[in-house]
């Protein structure tokens, strides 16, 4: 995938995020955006991260379209583990609206199971904001080895590491990886650069076939 910075809307309402939900104000909010999906998503796995690193000032919102009652899965998970002051839930929105309600987290995470290059990683990055993200869901590696997110393997112990090491970052520090994955977005995953390396592996596929 590629992505068209230009025509991605930015955020217009900073303030969307807490007037939509005023108990996320003074903590520090991790954000996943996406379909609610639990098993390719990987978001059993982060509930029971944040259950493993112990951050009470932290905030979970898990925003995005339900996913065959991934939701309800994930709601009754969140109780399971004594997680429901820690955890908000969201409705999928329209692209503006994510981009204000983006714009009021101070770390997007994906720790998916398996992906291709996920639009909504590549949005966020667009949106400058810095990522906790698992392999999967930075496929070729290019927001980890940028400075723009931090990569942990899918497990919850992992995944609560990279919780604990994100919340420990002072906001210059998160600011300064969400202004690199920006420029990563921008720069590696045009709609061009991303047509032009489909075409040479056709081409290098071809020439293989013909050996």
């Amino acid at each position: 995938n590629g992505i068209n910075a230009s025509s991605l809307p930015r955020p217009v309402d900073p303030c969307a995020l807490f007037a939509r939900a005023p108990e996320l104000a003074g903590h520090r909010v991790f954000m996943f955006m996406g379909r609610v999906a639990p098993v390719q998503k990987g978001l059993d796995l982060l509930l029971q991260a944040l259950a493993l690193a112990n951050l009470p000032e932290c905030r979970l919102v898990i925003l995005g379209p339900d996913w065959r009652d991934g939701r309800a899965f994930l709601q009754s998970l969140t109780a399971q583990l004594g997680l429901r002051t820690q955890v908000t839930f969201l409705d999928g929105e329209c692209p503006q609206r994510c981009a204000d309600l983006m714009a009021g987290a101070d770390v997007f995470v994906h720790p998916s199971r398996w992906e291709g290059m996920s639009l909504a990683v590549l949005e966020a990055a667009v949106w400058a904001k810095p990522s906790l993200l698992t392999p999967a869901a930075d496929p070729n590696g290019a927001l980890g080895r940028e400075g723009g997110a931090v990569i942990v393997a899918a497990a919850p112990e992992t995944l609560a590491t990279g919780l604990r090491e994100m919340a420990a970052l002072d906001r210059d520090t998160l600011l300064t990886m969400g202004q690199r994955a920006h420029h990563t977005a921008v720069t590696q995953f045009t709609w061009n650069r991303t047509a032009s390396m489909l075409l040479e592996a056709y081409r290098n596929g071809h020439r293989l076939d013909r050996r």
